[in-house]
């Protein structure tokens, strides 16, 4: 370095040289530059580089819609972390970069279901996205393993939340895994969701007695299982005023009515809603099965005997969180503390949740929050 520097200073005052000697000073000044390149990049990666340190910069939890909080938050330092995710997450990307940079750092990604086997994906490059890792509902690990002179595992518990849904008496499964009966009055309407675009209701009913329906010679699950209240109708309108009636039927027969706007749907008749979101949709599948899209919501309606179960899976969490839904089952996204929990409680008392005058398709309840455009 001293000698370069020398070299620098003297030739500025020394005169100016001939051709050939212009030509000779310049590539040994290029010459001095390549060894003090060389020199000073062997030297940083010598003292740098620790062979026996296969730990991350980071680790990037990713789903379809961006980047997720793993708890506690990442550090180097840290290997085991949890994650919980909504029943409509049904994989994750995994990004893993090296602490150290250079070549030969290589990190494979695997996931697991529950306790069983390992599925190991092959070795990227470190700071590759992996393919995405398939999540089952319930408990699942996953992994990110960095290999170069040793070898270090970052591991993620990653709890998958059940679908939400009513079945029987009837049973509530919140949209975070919450978990809580109604017993509602018979032949009273109770709100299970609302919110600007669209209302749904239930009426009450109480069934003393019940069969199973039989698909493909097995019986359904989720059937009558002892006297009490079920939901035997169901009302629904949209913010333009179309308006869906189901009632259940027997077993063996399956929905005595699907209307909408007063007009029975014809079996596989599928018709646009109006005033219910981009892309809403109704669909009269089969005896036993209705089909709705609505807002930020999918609705699979099934007929039992003389009474409904659904299913509900969540399109739009940031819309829905946005427009405050609310209702019975509605409320269930507000609740992050009581997640996965048995809980007695809900927001205000089951009867807040009533509709005034027994109006299947009504509105007048403490927390409704469904706006009429029309």
């Amino acid at each position: 370095m001293t000698d370069l520097l020398s070299s620098l200073v003297t030739s500025r005052f020394t005169p100016f040289p001939s051709r050939p000697s212009i030509i000779s000073f310049t590539m040994r000044l290029l010459s001095l530059l390549l060894s003090l390149l060389l020199f000073t990049s062997f030297s940083f990666s010598a003292a740098e580089f620790d062979p026996t340190d296969c730990t991350l910069r980071s680790l990037t939890v990713e789903d379809d819609l961006g980047p997720l909080q793993l708890t506690p938050p990442f550090d180097r330092n840290t290997y085991e972390y949890t994650l919980t995710v909504p029943f409509e997450t049904d994989g994750l990307f995994l990004t893993a970069e090296a602490y150290q940079q250079g070549d030969g750092m290589y990190v494979s990604y695997a996931y697991a279901a529950g306790d069983g086997d390992w599925n190991v994906r092959p070795s990227v490059a470190s700071g590759s996205r992996s393919s995405k890792l398939p999540l089952e509902v319930g408990p699942n690990r996953l992994a990110a393993t960095l290999t170069c002179n040793c070898i270090q595992s970052y591991f993620i518990s990653v709890m998958r939340k059940p679908m939400s849904y009513t079945k029987g008496d009837p049973q509530f499964s919140g949209m975070l895994g919450q978990s809580f009966q109604v017993h509602g009055v018979p032949g009273e309407v109770y709100n299970i969701i609302s919110d600007p675009l669209m209302q749904m209701n239930a009426r009450f009913i109480f069934l003393d007695s019940g069969e199973c329906p039989i698909f493909d010679g097995k019986p359904a699950q989720a059937c009558w299982t002892h006297p009490g209240t079920y939901l035997g109708e169901v009302g629904v309108k949209t913010s333009s005023g179309q308006r869906i009636h189901l009632q259940a039927g027997s077993a063996s027969e399956g929905f005595k009515s699907v209307q909408v706007d007063g007009r029975e749907l014809e079996m596989e008749e599928m018709i646009e809603l109006s005033g219910a979101g981009e892309g809403a949709f109704i669909v009269h599948n089969s005896t036993h099965l209705v089909e709705m899209q609505l807002s930020h919501f999918h609705l699979a309606i099934e007929n039992s005997d003389q009474f409904v179960n659904y299913r509900l899976h969540v399109l739009n969490w940031a819309g829905m969180k946005s427009s405050a839904t609310h209702g019975l089952l509605g409320q269930t996204h507000r609740h992050p503390e009581r997640s996965g929990k048995q809980v007695k409680e809900i927001d205000g008392m089951v009867e807040d949740y009533r509709i005034d005058g027994g109006d299947l398709f009504g509105d007048q309840f403490t927390f409704n929050k469904f706006i009429a455009t029309q």
